[in-house]
């Protein structure tokens, strides 16, 4: 059987279910090969289903963990040196620990990969929030505060995590 609207390839020549998939990419959310699926059909015989790719231009996903550079010119330097296939469009996906302020702005200004078409920031705040409360310090009353708020039920973790992570960034 072939199905329709899943807009991703799946089939497989064993396999009753199958999805042609999108004949061309429009973006992010339609990742990898796009084409179309040949099927031969005879009576008494296998089904016999070819992929056949129409789009050359393949959208892909990159994760980069970034815990171990220490600011944004090391990471333009490191985005700049990734080896990227020229038939892809690439989504850069920044993950791990940051240990400094990121510009997503001035980052795609500065990279000179024209594959990577956006980027997207997963990072989260490489500071002990812990430590930070025994300091005589604005970030120590700041995150006091928002923790305060986290014990009396008013703010979720997740959110109390964002607060914390936007927070100190403004400070």
């Amino acid at each position: 059987m072939l199905f329709g609207h899943i807009h991703k390839l799946s089939y497989n020549n064993k396999n009753n279910i199958n999805y042609p998939g999108s004949m061309i990419s429009f973006g992010f959310d339609e990742l990898g090969e796009h084409g179309m699926l040949d099927v031969e059909l005879e009576k008494d015989k296998d089904v016999k289903i070819k992929f056949i790719k129409l789009d050359e231009r393949i959208f892909e996903e990159l994760n980069l963990d970034i815990s171990e550079i220490n600011s944004e010119e090391e990471l333009i330097e490191e985005i700049n040196n990734l080896k990227l296939e020229k038939n892809k469009m690439y989504k850069l996906i920044l993950i791990g620990n940051k240990n400094f302020k990121i510009n997503l702005n001035k980052i795609i200004k500065l990279i000179f990969n024209k594959n990577i078409i956006k980027i997207k920031n997963n990072t989260k705040l490489n500071e002990d929030i812990y430590k930070m409360i025994e300091e005589n310090s604005l970030k120590g009353f700041f995150i006091q505060e928002i923790l305060d708020k986290l014990k009396s039920g008013e703010i979720d973790e997740e959110t109390m995590k964002k607060v914390i992570e936007i927070g100190l960034e403004v400070l």
